[in-house]
């Protein structure tokens, strides 16, 4: 209970200090806490470096093809 209570905590401010803003708070919660997941399920945090390696070369593609199109 103490991890998802600490992670819940920890996700929430790491969303909230984020440039984008209060509405993608959400999202990046759910982000994080993926992430966070990932981590205390693997004991270790190479998939979650991979999986935000992926997450943010896919929001960079996608904003390319936006701005570009």
């Amino acid at each position: 209970m103490s991890v998802l209570l600490g992670a819940a905590v920890t996700c929430s401010l790491f969303a909230v200090l984020h440039p984008q803003g209060l509405p993608v708070v959400f999202g990046i919660v759910g982000i994080a806490l993926a992430f966070t997941f990932m981590r205390e399920w693997r004991d270790t945090l190479a998939p979650s470096i991979v999986a935000r390696g992926i997450n943010n070369g896919v929001v960079t593609v996608g904003l390319i093809l936006l701005l570009t199109g």
